[in-house]
């Protein structure tokens, strides 16, 4: 309990010395009332209460819920100021001739939950006679700390729900990943992707210069029937690697295909109908050497036994139909306005 506004005590007689001025006081007070209401005693409006404005009268106009400045407006600052599991208590006194009166304010979330008042016969100021507050009994503190104990029962049961969810949730989603895995195996597990381990000699730099680049792997991810071509990623890397180190050809003049669809490689060659694909555009007329190389499945198909590249989406059955004929390449190949150009197969 924090001390008052006067700590101090007096002694018993002093406190003795100051009740009988307090009577005498009180005493006149009565007799002047009575003198000017022509010796009768009435309850008229001109009577004078032996005792007037003492803090239990001031309670009745504090009411629950009513803020911190409301009390203080009323009663003035505390005169005692005590705290009980966090709640702040206010406390007030007033000296009676025989005995003390003493009123507490209980604050919850800063509004008044609680008043109480007591009486105390003591020796020396009231001030200095305050209940401590866990001596007071709030039945509203008891209520608010049962109350704060179900929510905080309620939020760690829900806090714990949410983490075994949060576990159950996270377990799911990996057991999905491996499920996908097992399903469609990584590509780098299944396939080498590392290039030769060869330092090739620097040549002279070549900006004008362009490659396509085709490494036909995994046959299997789009459904085809056809056997997979395990080294083709390498190969393609180490190609690359030739051409940037040795060639002297900038990675951004390099179209890089891997597992290259029918309609990719159309885009990049040409069709039948027309031989300006992609590589026809990136090709400076009579300056470009132009570099292709393929890494994948070459078949015969049809009644001639025409030769075709195999595109990565290509059932055995439709070759004829969607594989990419070699002679139609070598065609539009010899259409570009390179300055050379170089086939690897």
């Amino acid at each position: 309990m924090l001390g008052g506004n006067n700590q101090y005590q007096l002694s018993s007689k002093v406190a003795f010395i100051f009740r009988s001025v307090f009577v005498v006081v009180s005493l006149l007070a009565f007799q002047a009332c009575v003198s000017s209401s022509g010796g009768r005693s009435s309850n008229s409006n001109n009577a004078i209460p032996l005792v007037s404005g003492g803090v239990t009268s001031k309670l009745s106009r504090v009411s629950n819920g009513a803020s911190m400045s409301r009390v203080r407006q009323i009663f003035g600052d505390p005169e005692d100021r005590d705290y009980i599991s966090g709640f702040e208590v206010w406390q007030y006194c007033s000296t009676g001739m025989f005995s003390d009166d003493f009123v507490a304010i209980v604050f919850i979330d800063g509004k008044v939950a609680e008043r109480k008042k007591y009486v105390r016969r003591i020796d020396g100021f009231c001030s200095s006679f305050f209940k401590s507050a866990s001596d007071l009994n709030f039945y509203s503190v008891q209520v608010a700390l049962q109350e704060r104990s179900q929510k905080n029962i309620a939020r760690q049961t829900a806090e714990a729900i949410e983490r075994r969810l949060a576990a159950a949730k996270q377990a799911q989603e990996k057991a999905e990943q491996a499920q996908e895995k097992a399903k469609s195996p990584d590509i780098a597990e299944s396939f080498n992707q590392t290039a030769l381990s060869v330092n090739f000699a620097r040549g002279p730099q070549h900006m004008n210069d362009v490659a396509v680049i085709i490494g036909n792997a995994n046959y299997g991810k789009h459904g085809s029937d056809i056997p997979d071509v395990k080294p083709a990623y390498a190969d393609a890397e180490s190609i690359r690697k030739w051409l940037i180190e040795a060639k002297g050809l900038r990675e951004g003049n390099i179209i890089f295909l891997r597992d290259a669809t029918s309609a990719q490689m159309t885009g990049v060659f040409g069709s039948q109908s027309s031989h300006k694909g992609k590589l026809f555009n990136w090709t400076k007329k009579g300056i470009s050497n132009v570099y292709v190389y393929y890494a994948g499945h070459g078949a015969p198909a049809g009644k001639e036994g025409s030769a075709f590249l195999v595109p990565s989406d290509v059932s055995s059955d439709s070759i004829e139909l969607t594989g990419y004929p070699l002679k139609r390449l070598y065609a539009n190949l010899e259409k570009l306005p390179a300055k050379s150009v170089t086939v690897i197969l």
